[in-house]
């Protein structure tokens, strides 16, 4: 039997959430049934072994900004019809349309769009928030969201299926002591970690992290700030951190395959983003008993109700109240179960085999076309 070839087109494999959740449903998924192409701007390959190892492939296009949307279209219908694909899943928000349309004119019958977020990023997109809406929802046969807010930000009114961003719920939940002794082996004894999770991009507000610290150092020194990820901003972060009168108590560790032990090993994570959806992470770091502070403006329903997610406004007169909430975290210990966060993960839908179970069906229409 043919496996149904499904073009996963975003913009980089690299440390974001997306590919984190795509790898997660290509985990679970029938891979005797389907068969991942990915589609990527630059040269990241993070999962790229993973994705041999399944049958999968990794396809490089051209930037849709380097090249156009005539020749971007060009490009992805040569692709389509190359690979014989039979579901296109667009993942690249506002250029979502552009890739549905790609999809149609290479005669692909199934075309998803994913909304992983819930503002533009830029003034041009919000301006074309209308036209985008009106072209996904005339091009698009399945239209999926991460979260509710991120839903109706890109799809306005038009009807969308929310799917939950699963994760591997077994690899987040060692116990306490599994954290203590990993947070030793990095030379970290004695010290209350502050873990942030996320691309090195302005995005994610790094800078604003730092300024949580510097106001922390003034008091203690027990309490580091722990970065995993690497992105456009690396330099100058870095330039940053050896300008900053805590620089010993901030590393960048890059890309990182031990995201699940440092969780363990962390006591607060933080992600002050200037805009997001439902992130991954916060679904991780809830599934590891790791408690979190998060700006207000990630989907609120991104917690899951154990306690362990709490929401600040990022202005800079709120950077005392972060830096406070941080060390009473630090000072006090969390005491949800194990056996609580797997009941209630699972009973809320982040579990892989529910996701690949919704996906196995969204996908599998190109068979009944």
């Amino acid at each position: 039997m043919k496996k149904i070839t499904v073009l996963q087109v975003i913009a980089e494999l690299g440390d974001g959430g997306v590919e984190t959740m795509l790898m997660e449903l290509y985990r679970n998924i029938d891979r005797e049934k389907f068969r991942f192409v990915f589609v990527v701007q630059n040269e990241k390959r993070k999962y790229e072994e993973t994705i041999n190892e399944y049958g999968g492939k990794i396809v490089r296009s051209h930037a849709l900004k380097d090249i156009g949307p005539a020749n971007y279209i060009k490009e992805l219908v040569q692709i389509c019809k190359q690979e014989h694909v039979d579901v296109v899943h667009a993942h690249n928000l506002t250029q979502n349309p552009i890739i549905l349309f790609a999809a149609l004119m290479a005669g692909v019958k199934v075309r998803v769009s994913h909304s992983h977020l819930t503002c533009c990023f830029s003034r041009k997109a919000q301006m074309l928030l209308p036209l985008i809406r009106f072209s996904i929802n005339i091009l698009s046969t399945k239209c999926l969201a991460c979260g509710q807010e991120a839903g109706t930000f890109l799809y306005g009114k038009h009807d969308f299926i929310v799917v939950n961003n699963a994760v591997d719920l077994e690899k987040y939940q060692r116990d306490d002591r599994y954290g203590e002794e990993y947070k030793e082996k990095l030379g970290y004894k004695d010290k209350h970690i502050i873990l942030h999770v996320g691309r090195l991009a302005e995005q994610k507000n790094h800078e604003y992290l730092f300024e949580i610290l510097e106001k922390i150092a003034e008091r203690r020194t027990d309490i580091i700030l722990v970065c995993c990820g690497d992105g456009p901003d690396r330099e100058r972060l870095e330039k940053r951190i050896k300008e900053s009168s805590c620089r010993n108590q901030i590393y960048l560790l890059g890309s990182r395959n031990d995201v699940p032990d440092l969780m363990k090993a962390a006591s607060v994570l933080l992600l002050p983003s200037l805009y997001e959806g439902l992130p991954v992470t916060l679904i991780e770091a809830q599934a590891s008993g790791l408690r979190c502070i998060v700006s207000t403006t990630v989907d609120p329903s991104v917690d899951q109700k154990l306690g362990l997610v709490e929401f600040l406004n990022i202005g800079k007169e709120n950077i005392s109240e972060w830096a406070q909430r941080v060390e009473e975290l630090c000072d006090t210990d969390c005491n949800v179960s194990r056996e609580q966060i797997a009941k209630t993960l699972t009973e809320n839908g982040y579990n892989g085999k529910i996701t690949s179970k919704i996906m196995t069906d969204i996908y599998s229409l190109s068979t009944k076309r």
